[in-house]
This record gives C-alpha cells, structure tokens and sequence, in this order.
C-alpha cells in the first residue's frame, strides 16, 4: 500500500514539473518574446509590415468572438496536434530511443547512473537529437511563412521551445498543451489589438 502510495506522489510530482515547464514555455512565448518585438517594432518600423503581411495569412485568427469554439477546435486543437505530430515527433521519437538504451545499459550494468551524463556516446546522441529538432523545426517554420519574414523569429522560437519540452520530458502532450495554449493566446491578443481600433488585417 506504501508502495502505490510512493508511485502516485512521484507520479504527481513528475507530472507537477512538467506544467511547471509548460508555464515556463508559455510565458517565454506570450510574454518575452512579444516584448522582444514590440521593442524591436518601436525602432525598426519595416516589422510592423511583416506582421500585417503574416496578418493576410492567417485570416483564420481574425474571426469574430462567436467563432471562437469553431476557431478552438480547428485552429487550435486540431493544428496542434497536427503539427507537432508531424515536426516535433522527430525528437520525441529519438528521445525514448535514447531512453530505452539508457535502460538496457543500466540493467547490464555497461556505465553506473551517477556518471551516465559523461558518458561521449550519451553526449553525441543529445547533440544529434537536437540537430534533429533544429532541422525539423526549421521546415515547421518555413510551413508558416515560406519566404523569410521577422515574424518568423517569434515563431522560430515558439517550434525550438515545443522541442525543449519534448525533449525535456520524452512525452509529446507537453508541447501540443503549449501550442494550444500559444494558438488560443493569440486569437484573445489579436482580439484586444482590434479592440484598440489597431487593424493588421
């Protein structure tokens, strides 16, 4: 009985620090980064055109308030899960591989855990891993906006921390929460901009 007790609080615990990661993750993407561009628009005015011409594309998130449950589903939940099974399933696939081979070569007892992280074949992997992640992401960004628009970089971003929380956590849920949470972020802010009288589209 101790036992499952000891199992559920570790259980909660693990899962405590992966919201904690994810709240990390959407602060840094709805929060710092806009900063970062607000100032950036505030002394380089040409980004304030890539925002109305990204603005174009994505008609989508300009839908009344009555279509936000439409939007939800479609443009929230279902992109997300989407894309991030389609270019964040890359890491997440390399990172349980990594795993269970971690596993196996504990069990046969090839390196003790305390020096694993030392261990040049574990380092090379994760250096691969994240060369995947960057290439991956890469061509994710690229599906946003295929030619290179400052708009890009916030998004660039936005893929790279969905990879961290992949790779962070081997599971793949982190980072499609988080890019719901990041979709349905920007519908509310596009919302306020027009109720500013601000129009990007």
């Amino acid at each position: 009985m101790n036992n499952d007790r000891f199992h559920l609080e570790e259980w909660f615990s693990e899962l405590k620090q992966k919201w904690i990661l994810i709240a990390q993750v959407y602060i840094l993407n709805t929060i710092i980064v806009p900063m970062i561009i607000l100032t950036i628009c505030t002394f380089y005015y040409p980004i304030l055109g890539d925002l109305k011409e990204y603005a174009e594309v994505r008609q989508n998130f300009f839908v009344p308030m009555s279509n936000f449950i439409t939007f939800f589903k479609k443009d929230a939940l279902y992109r997300a899960l989407s894309e991030e099974f389609n270019y964040r399933i890359y890491a997440w696939l390399l990172v349980n591989i990594i795993n269970l081979w971690t596993l196996i070569k504990f069990r046969l007892n090839i390196f003790q855990p305390k020096n694993y992280r030392y261990d040049w074949s574990w380092l090379a992997l994760q250096i691969f891993v994240w060369n995947v992640a960057l290439i991956s992401n890469t061509a994710w960004t690229k599906i946003h906006f295929p030619e290179f628009n400052y708009v890009m970089i916030p998004i660039f971003i936005a893929g790279m921390s969905w990879n961290f929380l992949v790779i962070k956590t081997g599971k793949i849920w982190p980072a499609v929460t988080s890019h719901i949470l990041a979709n349905t972020s920007i519908f509310f802010f596009i919302k306020i901009i027009q109720s500013l009288g601000i129009q990007l589209s």
